[in-house]
């Protein structure tokens, strides 16, 4: 796993104990404390959960494909045309 330093803001109370070898900074502020910790093990770390859904990550990369997908068909077309334009002006110099 990757390293990820974070700032969190929680109403933890047995945060400092489980998490003491990562915490870098805390900081009271009142009711809670304000904690920077630098968190290398996920694995050992199970309450911690991850908001992740590959289902909608595909469909916003699909989705996005097919939308850029009529830009590169438009340029094509716009390619094909302006060869078409420059030969014709290229045989009608020559004819000339």
């Amino acid at each position: 796993m990757h390293d990820s330093r974070g700032e969190v803001l929680w109403n933890y109370p047995d945060f400092e104990n489980k998490f003491l070898g990562s915490i870098l900074e805390t900081q009271d502020l009142g009711e809670y404390k304000l904690v920077v910790c630098n968190l290398t093990d996920n694995e050992n770390n199970n309450d911690i959960t991850h908001n992740v859904s590959i289902g909608i990550a595909s469909a916003i990369t699909a989705y996005a494909r097919i939308h850029m997908s009529k830009f590169k068909i438009i340029l094509k077309l716009i390619y094909i045309i302006l060869i078409q334009i420059v030969l014709t002006l290229i045989q009608n110099y020559l004819n000339n």
